[in-house]
């Protein structure tokens, strides 16, 4: 799981798309629950974030939330797995949840 933050907004689709390449490609080994606790921290300092995982730490993911005391607090989840695609197909599983991140940092 990666964190996005708010920096992905400087130009929500060429430089936001490879920021979530380039984060999806490099983070692929981070634990869900370290990401969520990064997320929550960002938000609580008034940064906008949204964690990213593959659909397979999603029952993980929203555990972690819950026994953190956010149970509504979800991740953009995309399909696993990461560390042995091409960039190309990085970079469409990034395309695939592109608005979904931005709406989650801007919503």
């Amino acid at each position: 799981m990666l964190v996005i933050g708010h920096e992905i907004l400087a130009d929500q689709h060429a430089i936001g798309r490879n920021q979530v390449v380039d984060r999806m490609r490099n983070t692929v080994s981070l634990h869900p629950g370290a990401s969520l606790h990064d997320t929550m921290r960002l938000e609580s300092l008034g940064v906008p974030s949204v964690p990213v995982a593959t659909h397979e730490f999603m029952t993980a993911a929203r555990a972690q939330a819950a026994a953190l005391g956010r149970p509504d607090f979800d991740a953009v989840y995309v399909p696993h797995s990461i560390q042995d695609q091409t960039r190309a197909e990085i970079e469409a599983k990034a395309d695939s949840v592109l608005t979904e991140v931005i709406a989650g940092l801007t919503g």
